[in-house]
């Protein structure tokens, strides 16, 4: 159970393509475009997500599989800042750019990295099966709780613009991520009416939408926690 309140921390519900390939933005746009969605969400907001190897050429370090994510922080707002780690304030991703990204602590302690550090990164493409190369200075480490934590895992955090950009993917999301009413906590009870309208929204987009599933993530991961606790 606290696994998923970490992984997901404000996120309940994600509309995704079947077979986890990126689709275009325009479908994004709609369910944000959406009147009955955003009277159903307190926030929403497209990801671009990969893998990639990563090298640290300021320690030495390198890790062969860390997640990257592509994120837009305007829109992003809605699931609250990163908190930056050892020091005080709030980021919100505005001072990213082409060429600097955020590290979550799991990513940075895999690389023994710092503030300022150049990373070399090879990263799996989800529309080639052609890799892309980039470089990038690390602006700031965030720890591994709300944004920072999405996943649960190692991950580079990117502009959502820049990683397309670096992709050829200009105009492709992976993920649109929804926030039911409530913390993180209370949005899992409240996803199943924000979920039904997703699904009303894909199924008016035509051909756009049918290849799009619609998924209660907290809610469906927080009743297989208690499947297994009534299995022990």
């Amino acid at each position: 159970v606290r696994g998923t309140y970490e992984g997901y921390d404000l996120v309940d519900v994600e509309v995704r393509e079947d077979d986890g390939l990126v689709f275009n933005g325009s479908v994004s746009d709609a369910l944000l475009a959406s009147p009955s969605l955003r009277d159903l969400s307190d926030a929403a907001a497209p990801l671009l997500t990969t893998y990639g190897a990563v090298d640290d050429q300021d320690s030495g370090q390198a890790e062969p599989f860390i997640a990257v994510q592509g994120f837009d922080p305007a829109l992003d707002r809605g699931f609250g800042p990163f908190d930056p780690r050892g020091r005080a304030g709030d980021l919100w991703g505005d001072e990213l750019n082409s060429t600097l990204v955020y590290l979550n602590a799991r990513a940075a302690d895999a690389l023994d990295a710092s503030q300022g550090d150049r990373l070399n990164l090879l990263l799996l493409n989800p529309g080639s099966p052609q890799p892309a190369v980039a470089s990038a200075r690390v602006a700031a480490i965030v720890e591994d709780s709300g944004k920072g934590g999405y996943g649960s895992a190692a991950t580079v955090f990117f502009r959502l613009d820049a990683l397309q950009v670096l992709l050829n993917l200009s105009g492709t999301v992976s993920v649109v991520r929804f926030s039911a009413p409530g913390d993180r906590e209370g949005g899992a009870g409240s996803s199943g009416p924000l979920a039904e309208s997703a699904r009303s929204v894909v199924a008016g987009l035509g051909l756009a939408g049918a290849r799009l599933t619609v998924e209660e993530v907290k809610a469906d991961s927080l009743e297989q926690a208690q499947q297994a606790s009534e299995g022990i």
